[in-house]
């Protein structure tokens, strides 16, 4: 049996975590519900957070949950704005988050594209948003990710693809 524990500020890593548990016909928790979980009864477990200014929301929580299953087969999910296919950036992100996890080989990050609702965000997320609005700006060949993250301060903006999350699957299965 697997359980999906996740941290959710706007809903979008919330969302994921539901179609993660989904395919995996596994238990929804989140971070906050599952300090006292009797972790005895599953087998593998999924945990997931976003991504803000490069840090894994909710650390602390994850790692002593982390320490409490560490023997068990264990993927982590981030969810932010950043193309997945950026491997210089996920490696610093990677090394910054969980090399405090001490992973082992039953455990594995993957990264995925979550969204933004512009008008929910605070004050200095909307700065740091503005910021990585204004480098894409600048960009001479934009991807479609590019023309849809221009959008976001004026729409929202979901990147979200059911597909993202079959080698998370996969691992989880194999």
């Amino acid at each position: 049996m697997t359980a999906v524990i996740y941290r959710s500020k706007h809903g979008y890593t919330k969302k994921i975590a539901e179609a993660i548990s989904k395919e995996l016909n596994a238990e929804l928790f989140s971070i906050k519900g599952a300090k006292n979980l009797d972790t005895s009864k599953y087998d593998s477990f999924v945990l997931g957070s976003s991504i803000c200014a490069g840090m894994f929301g909710g650390k602390g929580d994850f790692l002593k949950f982390y320490q409490k299953i560490s023997d068990k087969k264990i993927s982590i999910f981030t969810v932010g704005m950043t193309n997945p296919t950026d491997g210089e950036y996920y490696k610093k992100l990677d090394d910054m988050n969980f090399a405090s996890f001490n992973l082992k080989n039953n455990a594995k990050v993957f990264h995925l594209m979550g969204g933004i609702d512009y008008k929910e965000l605070g004050f200095l997320t909307k700065k740091l948003m503005g910021m990585i609005v204004g480098q894409i700006e600048k960009k001479e060949n934009k991807t479609e990710e590019d023309e849809k993250m221009l959008k976001m301060k004026t729409e929202k903006v979901d990147l979200f693809k059911e597909e993202d999350i079959i080698p998370l699957i996969q691992f989880i299965k194999g």
